[in-house]
């Protein structure tokens, strides 16, 4: 299991979060508080408040992690820190 942080700051990136997400073989779950989401849900993510951070937490095996952290990392949602 994979833990990083990622800012989602329009619906665009939302979508684009989501997309990664469903393509990947990966269980991605989200944490906005004390609120968990399916990462694969747009429905459930447009519920947040996303004015800050939520935390990812991708599950697979680590080829299909490191190809998901490498998608948001090309599309600038990860949280640099």
């Amino acid at each position: 299991m994979t833990d990083v942080a990622v800012k989602l700051s329009s619906k665009e990136q939302i979508e684009e979060f989501v997309q990664i997400n469903t393509r990947s073989g990966c269980q991605v779950d989200v944490r906005s508080g004390r609120s968990y989401i399916d990462g694969k849900s747009i429905m459930g993510l447009l519920t947040l408040k996303l004015l800050k951070p939520i935390y990812v937490s991708l599950i697979g095996d680590d080829s299909n992690v490191s190809e998901v952290m490498q998608a948001y990392k090309k599309q600038h949602l990860l949280v640099q820190g």
